[in-house]
């Protein structure tokens, strides 16, 4: 994503109270502002590019299952986080539509190949898909009670004192 610098400030810039907090593997913060961006600038545009190249180091533990299990449940409180701003539709329309036509397809498929026998692994792969969505939803229950008992619980209203990051 390369943003349009006169977009991000028209829309505050980033916001500092989302995304990795230490050591907290939350996120969501370029969601949040493509989000807000669409919003500021109606009629524009967000384009994938997929010719880009990104170089990117992830360390070995993060391939781990308890990095991802720990890893989904903060992506759950960050989207409790986010559709606190911009309201639920727009915080989880995209991720609705991946939950139900993405993820079957990936657990069907791991379970069709186990099943074959062509791929020992798939129940596992399928098993993993599960774990990560149910820790993902988990932690968007505990981020919307912790938004709720915050007293931050109506949807499409930004957070009291929110600090933002000023686009340089």
């Amino acid at each position: 994503m390369q943003p349009r610098l006169e977009v991000l400030r028209q829309v505050g810039g980033f916001n500092v109270s989302l995304g990795r907090q230490g050591t907290k593997p939350l996120g969501c913060e370029e969601t949040e502002i493509c989000i807000r961006s669409k919003m500021g600038a109606p009629g524009s545009r967000i384009v994938y590019e997929p010719a880009a190249l990104v170089r990117h180091h992830v360390p070995a533990d993060r391939g781990t299952i308890p990095y991802m299990l720990s890893r989904s449940w903060s992506e759950g409180i960050s989207k409790a986080q986010v559709s606190q701003i911009v309201g639920h539709k727009r915080a989880l329309g995209p991720e609705r539509r991946y939950v139900r036509s993405v993820l079957p397809r990936a657990v069907f498929s791991g379970i069709r190949d186990w099943g074959r026998g062509s791929n020992p692994q798939g129940l596992g792969r399928a098993g993993a898909v599960m774990a990560v969505l149910a820790c993902t939803a988990a932690g968007y229950l505990r981020g919307r009670r912790i938004a709720h008992i915050e007293g931050r619980a109506s949807a499409g209203t930004a957070l009291v004192g929110t600090p933002w990051r000023e686009v340089q």
